[in-house]
């Protein structure tokens, strides 16, 4: 992530309808899986630390890590969740082991997935459980990627090709941002054809009332996903376990 972007990114974080309905769908998916009361549980890549306080089922024990300092001490002034300054291909040795990582939007900033995702199955017990979400397909590739500090956009094969290649089994894996990906798909390409000159971020823009329209269109998508796996996206959401046999 480009530094001058950070504190910008914490607004928005807070207050934008992506990140707002991502944190709707992720409560619904996290609350559904097979953790129990008191897991460890080791968010990488908290960012400015919304997701720990608003994602994750009640009981589990928390902590995070975050790369970028001046993020981390924003994570570490929202409360108790403690969050160490590391990265997810070094996640210290004195945290212990975990029952589950989280990493939201946080492989595609790797430089080598394969190497990070094998230092987290080391970090997991026997069994424990990856939860993760990247951005989709390199069609969508965009100035927002750029300024992020994006190395790469996903499909379903290439994802689950790695955390088979570092030691897991998916359970689940699925495209989300489905009903509104026409759209973001029109504003990326058109945006690449037309050149024209915008911000470095595709999050400083607001359609006014319609955001709250956005907002409701994406945050409903949790109703489908506790159904079905959805066909394509913007972003997709993978579960897999340490070490064991499952079914996807």
């Amino acid at each position: 992530m480009q530094a001058d972007y950070s504190e910008a990114y914490a607004r928005y974080e807070a207050r934008h309808w992506w990140f707002r309905a991502r944190r709707i769908i992720l409560r619904s998916v996290l609350r559904r899986l097979p953790l129990a009361s008191g897991a460890r549980v080791l968010e990488a890549g908290t960012g400015p630390g919304a997701n720990l306080y608003h994602v994750y089922p009640p009981g589990a024990r928390l902590c995070g890590i975050e790369p970028n300092p001046d993020l981390a001490a924003l994570a570490n002034a929202r409360g108790s969740v403690p969050v160490h300054v590391a990265g997810a291909e070094a996640i210290p040795e004195s945290l212990g082991m975990f029952d589950a990582v989280t990493m939201f939007d946080v492989l595609e900033h790797t430089a080598s997935d394969g190497e990070v995702l094998e230092h987290i199955a080391h970090r997991l017990v026997p069994g424990g459980l990856l939860i993760l979400t990247v951005p989709a397909y390199k069609l969508l590739w965009g100035p927002q990627d750029v300024v992020s500090g994006h190395f790469r956009r996903y499909t379903l094969r290439r994802l689950r090709a790695r955390v088979r290649e570092a030691g897991f089994v998916p359970l689940r894996a699925t495209y989300f941002n489905t009903l509104l990906f026409p759209a973001v798909a029109a504003f990326r390409i058109v945006g690449r054809w037309l050149r024209a000159s915008r911000g470095p971020s595709d999050l400083r823009y607001s359609l006014g009332p319609v955001d709250q329209l956005l907002f409701l269109v994406f945050a409903a998508e949790k109703w489908l996903l506790r159904a079905v796996n959805l066909p394509f996206g913007v972003s997709i959401l993978l579960v897999a376990r340490k070490g064991s046999a499952a079914s996807e």
